[in-house]
């Protein structure tokens, strides 16, 4: 990468405040402009959505522990699989997560 590519991403850096993904993706292109059509896009469009997916998950999180009145962890897989761990207090805090009502 040249000196006036190298100082165009450092601006763009600075004033957008990017992630170093975002970076690497941005210094990628520049190196390879025929890369563009590899990268770009679809690689800057993952990031958005892990970052909305993180998101979500966090407000989940939220959610569960104020209805269940517990913490709450949920893991995903990007397949979309995933665990979500409750904790519990006692082996009677843990019977009534599981009690039929």
């Amino acid at each position: 990468m040249e000196g006036p590519d190298r100082q165009k991403l450092f601006t763009k850096i600075i004033k957008n405040g990017i992630s170093v993904r975002a970076a690497e993706i941005e210094a990628k292109m520049l190196a390879d402009p025929d890369r563009k059509r590899e990268v770009g896009r679809s690689e800057v469009k993952s990031e958005i959505e892990d970052k909305s997916i993180k998101l979500i998950l966090s407000e989940m999180e939220k959610a569960v522990e104020s209805a269940l009145g517990r913490k709450c962890i949920i893991r995903r897989a990007r397949s979309g699989k995933g665990t979500m761990l409750l904790d519990f207090y006692s082996d009677r805090d843990l019977e009534s997560l599981v009690e039929e009502d």
